[in-house]
């Protein structure tokens, strides 16, 4: 089974960490990760549509009142290259990750959840898990939605919402005997909470 040493000395394919050809190997669906738009909480600006965000995110729309709501600069923040919800983003709007033009570039979600709450003026994404648990901690943020679909764990775990891709754990051949008990496991309710605990959405809530 490919694993993470094998990424870390770079002897894994490219693709491990993105979408496989299901042909030449054998995946098992694990969990899903998801990428959300937020704003600050006092931001006016309920829903923006995804045209919207590409002009955002490309600078042809540089103030609010463009997109409906007040007059005020708009604070670009966008991941730092190699995130996945980076490549998830700009995969979901069509964008080349050059063609972004941010203000702020941010690493993990964390960070992404503290810039925007600080700042009412700013539109990020993170994924959903983070954001949930940044909003009912106190954190000022506001999730949109995206295709008039919620953005909440619930949705990313009945596939309803858009910007989510499922991972995998890969193998050679049809995985049997130790690997395909722990594959078993890591898809099993029994460690839902520590695929929450990394804000991923689990495949069996």
């Amino acid at each position: 089974m490919l694993g993470i040493i094998d990424a870390i000395n770079k002897k894994a394919p490219k693709w491990v960490g993105r979408a496989i050809d299901s042909g030449k190997w054998a995946d098992s669906l694990v969990e899903f990760v998801d990428a959300a738009k937020a704003s600050g909480q006092k931001n006016a600006i309920a829903n923006l549509s995804n045209q919207q965000v590409v002009d955002i995110y490309t600078k042809k729309v540089t103030n609010w009142n463009q997109v409906g709501g007040k007059d005020a600069p708009i604070t670009v923040v966008n991941k730092a290259e190699g995130r996945s919800t980076l490549e998830l983003f700009a995969h979901f709007f069509k964008l080349k990750t050059t063609e972004i033009k941010a203000d702020v570039v941010i690493g993990d979600n964390e960070q992404g959840i503290k810039t925007v709450a600080g700042n009412p003026n700013a539109i990020g994404y993170v994924s959903i898990g983070s954001a949930e648990y940044g909003a009912t901690h106190g954190s000022s943020i506001k999730l949109l939605p995206v295709n008039g679909i919620k953005a909440a764990i619930a949705n990313v775990s009945n596939r309803a919402f858009p910007i989510s891709r499922p991972l995998n754990l890969v193998t050679k051949t049809i995985p049997t005997g130790l690997q395909k008990d722990f594959i078993d496991f890591a898809r099993s309710q029994e460690v839902n909470d520590l695929v929450k605990a990394q804000y991923f959405v689990p495949i069996q809530p």
